[in-house]
Order: C-alpha cells, then sequence, then structure tokens
C-alpha cells in the first residue's frame, strides 16, 4: 500500500556467529536494514534479529519480499508490521525512523529485556521485536501499553520471535518472558508521525492590494484567500535580495504615512489547539508596541 511504512524484523539461528540477512522485493519495495543485533552468545551467537524498513509512494504491485539468511539456517522466521500516516519524507521510510536502538541480554529472567529510546517527537509512536531462546511465542509479552503480534517459533534452536507497538509513544521499549532464564534481543524504534498539514502559505507578491476579496492569495492550495485592509499593499523598492533572480514584492502595513495600521484578515478557522506559525519581517522601529504577526480575535 502506498505511503505505508513496512517494518520487518527476521531471527536467524546457526551454530555459529549468524550471518546479516538481505531482503529482495518484487513488489516496487526496497527493504532496507535498519538495525541488527545477536543474542544468546555465552559460547558464540546463536541468533540474529535484523530489523528491515520499506515504504514507497507509488508505483507498487502485487508481489513477494524474498529473504537471504546467507547461510544455511538451523531455523528462521520473520514478523511484519504496518505503519499509515507517517512521515513518508526521505526514502524507503527513512523519514518515518527516526532512531532505532538494540539491546541483549543472556540469561535474562522473567522482566525480559527493557530497551530505552531518546526522547520523542510529539506524536511519535513506538515498536520493537523481541527473540528469546523459547520455541513459544506465548513466551514474549508485550509491554504495558503495547500490543503485540502473533509472532513466529521454531525448535533449533529453541527461539521465538515477537513484535509490539503502541500508537501513543513511549521511551521504553520491552518484553518480559516465561520460561526463564532465557537469552532475549530486542531492536526498539521511533515511528514519526506525518507532520500537520499545511493550512495557508501567503508569499504576499502580488503586483498591488486594494482591499478587494481574496487578493493575498493563499499557495497552498487550499483556497484560504486573504483581504487586506487599513491600504496595507504590496510593495519591491526594498528587496531582501537585489538583482535578478531576487526576491519578490512584499507586504507593506505601516509606512510612516500613507499606510498605518494595515493588516491581511485570513478566513482560517479558529485554532484551538497548537499550531505554529513563521514569517520573514523587517521593522524599521522594533520600540513601537503594538507590533503583531498574528491576532486571533475570536
Amino acid at each position: 500500500v502506498a505511503n505505508t511504512l513496512y517494518l520487518m524484523w527476521t531471527i536467524q539461528g546457526f551454530g555459529s556467529t549468524p550471518a546479516v540477512p538481505t531482503l529482495a522485493c518484487a513488489n516496487g519495495l526496497t527493504m532496507v536494514q535498519v538495525n541488527t543485533v545477536t543474542f544468546d552468545t555465552i559460547a558464540t551467537p546463536l541468533g540474529r534479529l535484523t530489523l528491515f524498513r520499506a515504504m514507497k509512494a507509488s508505483g507498487l504491485s502485487p508481489g513477494t519480499c524474498t529473504i537471504t539468511w546467507n547461510q544455511t539456517t538451523t531455523g528462521n522466521g520473520y514478523s511484519l508490521v504496518s505503519f499509515t500516516g507517517i512521515d513518508t519524507s526521505g526514502t524507503d521510510g527513512s523519514g518515518a525512523v527516526a532512531q532505532s536502538v538494540t539491546g541483549a541480554t543472556d540469561n535474562a529472567g522473567a522482566a525480559g529485556l527493557s530497551i530505552a529510546l531518546a526522547a520523542l517527537q510529539a506524536d511519535s509512536a513506538s515498536a520493537g521485536g523481541f527473540s528469546n531462546s523459547v520455541n513459544n511465542t506465548a513466551s514474549l509479552t508485550a509491554g504495558a501499553g503495547y500490543t503485540a503480534g502473533t509472532g513466529v517459533a521454531f525448535n533449533t534452536p529453541a527461539t521465538s520471535l515477537r513484535a509490539e507497538w503502541d500508537a501513543t509513544g513511549v521511551t521504553t521499549v520491552n518484553m518480559t518472558q516465561t520460561g526463564a532464564p532465557s537469552s532475549i534481543g530486542g531492536i526498539a524504534v521511533e515511528v514519526r508521525a506525518a507532520p500537520p498539514p499545511l493550512l495557508a502559505e501567503y508569499r504576499m507578491d502580488e503586483a498591488l492590494w486594494n482591499g478587494t476579496a481574496n487578493e493575498v492569495v493563499d499557495n497552498s492550495g487550499n483556497g484560504n484567500h486573504a483581504q487586506a485592509f487599513n491600504s496595507a499593499s504590496t510593495l519591491g523598492t526594498t528587496a531582501a535580495i537585489t538583482g535578478n533572480p531576487g526576491t519578490c514584492n512584499y507586504g507593506v502595513f505601516d509606512n510612516g504615512g500613507t499606510i498605518a495600521q494595515g493588516y491581511v484578515q485570513t478566513p482560517l478557522p479558529n485554532l484551538t489547539t497548537d499550531f505554529t506559525i513563521t514569517a520573514w519581517i523587517r521593522t524599521t522601529n522594533n520600540t513601537i508596541p503594538g507590533q503583531r504577526i498574528l491576532i486571533d480575535d475570536q
């Protein structure tokens, strides 16, 4: 599905240090390795947990992904989780995966494994994939507030894999376990949400304002065109960057003569939750009181 983030945790067992697998997809997706960790390492590592990510905005088709283990494994499996409403910047989901952290403990007790992420951005989700040395997916229990997937298990060596996610996002990503003591490894990630939608963009580079409705154009495509009042107009004589190319016209709201207390009135709704406004301004006297970028009179 377009603009969907796919996270795949893979697990493989081997008699000595397991190789890092690779993935190839015949459906338009490109699986990119995010992180990898070995565990059950008292002698040599017997398990390797690896996380891959993928996302595409278009060009997808039905098809499969093939995991190449790059060795003859004693057992292997994967767990796949998808996220929508995520940051679609970057390539192959790079903008959506803000951070990843690994962890591993040999002979862990019932507390299992807890991985700490750095501080999350607003509206981010958190997720993790955990694998232990017990042949029973029910041996892995999601942390508080997390939802667990069904998971996968195999017997040589005894191994389980399970993924979990929390849409509200917390820095602690953990799973407890039964059948302890058991070696356990995990990879945790922060999944970044899509940025808030742009409501309006006013470049104020029209040739002239004269108080006509909709004359201050909203360039966001949302149609929130505005209107100038108190003789506010545009000018281009004192450009921020001169020459060609240079900067375009700009809005003038008080020129000390013909324009006083000019403003632009927008049709934007009453903003009752958090929002961000950005503006480029130039004042000839910043000591004059009452100069504002935005006034909400609703």
